[in-house]
């Protein structure tokens, strides 16, 4: 007689997707993970939150928003260029034509 292991459905979210200015779905999966405790407890004080796994979840945003913004400024840098109006606040130890 086999024996049917239960699986826990996977919960599923609603967040906003602003590439697509509209709200997607999302999974939510249990992992097992092994991690810095010192990095989970100092990301609940910089965050701001109660949990582990809100910490982590939270820290994930950031990188994610990090990883939008990154992705701007590249796009954006080259239509500045040659603008003007800009000062170099730590200028290269290199020449100018190694830079």
């Amino acid at each position: 007689m086999p024996t049917s292991a239960k699986k826990t459905p996977k919960k599923t979210i609603k967040i906003n997707d602003p590439k697509r200015g509209k709200i997607r779905q999302s999974a939510k999966r249990r992992k097992n993970l092994i991690l810095d405790q010192d990095k989970i407890d100092r990301a609940k004080v910089v965050l701001g939150v109660a949990t582990e796994t809100e910490a982590i979840d939270r820290a994930l945003d950031v990188v994610n928003d990090f990883a939008a913004f990154q992705e701007e400024i590249e796009t954006g840098l080259p239509d500045l260029l040659g603008k003007g109006g800009f000062t170099d606040r730590f200028p290269s130890s290199l020449p100018h034509e190694a830079r």
